[in-house]
Parts: C-alpha cells; sequence; structure tokens
C-alpha cells in the first residue's frame, strides 16, 4: 500500500517518418537468446515461403555469444535487408525505427520495453507477445482495441499477424484508431513527463 510504479523514462525527439515503399519490418535487441530472435527469424521465413514483399531492419548489438541464427538470417534475407546491427549514433537508431512500419519484439524475458516505446513515438507500429510488461505499457486494459497489436508469442501467429497487418498496410487501412491516440498515450513514458514526476515524489519521501 506504501509503494508507487514509476516507469523508466525514454528521452527522444522523434525524427522524421521516412517510410519506404516496401513494408518495412524492425527487430531491435541485445541480440542474445532471451530475445526470441529465432522465433522473430522464423516467422520472416514464413512470410517469404508465403511470397510476401518485406524489407527488415535488424538493429542491435552482439552480445559475448552471438546465436548463429543471425548469420544464417543474414544470408538468407539477403537484398531484404535495410539495416543491420549496431547503429553507431543515436541518430541513425532512431531513424531506423521512423523509417519501419511495424516494431516487433520476440522477448523472452523483458522488465519493461523502452525500445517499444521509442519505437511507438517514431512511429512504428507495434507487434508484441501478450506476456511480460507488454500488455501494462500498451495499457490494453484502457484500450481494449489495441488487443491487434499482439501476438500468441511463436512463430507462426507472428508471421499470420504480420501478413495480415502488411496486407493492411498496403491497403491504407492499417490505423483504424487514430496512429496519434496510440503516440499520445505513450507521452507519459517521456522524459520531460516522468522526471518532474519522480522528482516530485522524492521530495515527498524526504519530506515525510
Amino acid at each position: 500500500s506504501k509503494s508507487r510504479v514509476h516507469y523508466p523514462a525514454v528521452d527522444l525527439a522523434p525524427p522524421a517518418l521516412s517510410r519506404m515503399a516496401v513494408p518495412t519490418v524492425c527487430w531491435a535487441a541485445r541480440w542474445e537468446y532471451d530475445k526470441g530472435p529465432q522465433v522473430f527469424f522464423r516467422a520472416l521465413e514464413i512470410l517469404h515461403g508465403d511470397s510476401v514483399d518485406f524489407r527488415v531492419n535488424v538493429i542491435g548489438e552482439p552480445g559475448t555469444y552471438e546465436p548463429e541464427c543471425f548469420a544464417r538470417a543474414k544470408v538468407k534475407l539477403g537484398d531484404r535487408i535495410n539495416r543491420w546491427g549496431y547503429q553507431p549514433t543515436r541518430q541513425g537508431y532512431l531513424s531506423g525505427l521512423a523509417e519501419s512500419d511495424f516494431f516487433v519484439s520476440t522477448a523472452k524475458h523483458e522488465f519493461f520495453g523502452i525500445s517499444v516505446c521509442e519505437a511507438v513515438l517514431c512511429g512504428a507500429f507495434p507487434v508484441l507477445p501478450k506476456r511480460l510488461a507488454y500488455p501494462e505499457v500498451m495499457q490494453l486494459k484502457d484500450f481494449p482495441e489495441r488487443e491487434r497489436h499482439f501476438y500468441s508469442g511463436d512463430a507462426e501467429s507472428l508471421a499470420h499477424r504480420l501478413k495480415k497487418l502488411i496486407q493492411q498496410r498496403n491497403a491504407g487501412v492499417l490505423w483504424q484508431t487514430p496512429q496519434s491516440e496510440l503516440i499520445d498515450t505513450f507521452e507519459k513514458y517521456q522524459m520531460i513527463r516522468c522526471a518532474p514526476e519522480m522528482d516530485t515524489e522524492l521530495q515527498r519521501l524526504t519530506e515525510g
């Protein structure tokens, strides 16, 4: 009863959208097993087998042990790749988000989801497993229509969801509710909002 939750803040000024002609799917995380890269790449294989046209931004930094699926995927994806690997500048990373139509998480372990917040604020459509902190971060209780941002967590359901979303994107009906509504509700995670709230709470605690 004495506890309060203060979300970790993101700090960014979203760059201008720079959408590609071909639907672009982004995955951005540590290149380690707990982020589920095998699920992501398997889903892309299914899309490729179904003759779905797409491009990918696979962003992130390899850890001490890089799963083999990255090297295999780089060969298989070939000219579908827009960006691959660590982005040397913050602006390059944000630009990668801003040019992506979809931001996918396949994480098995995630405390919050800062990259999801950054992607949403940069204009990407999040596609997330329905687990971990994601339903709370997406404020699903308050916006049940955001159910369409979730999949069950396996490669087949991710591929099925992405295929349908890409079709909707190509038909110009991806955002069935205003995109600005999602972005506006994610402003609560911006540093400019979070920092004063945490400062006020710290002051209250020290004066109590």
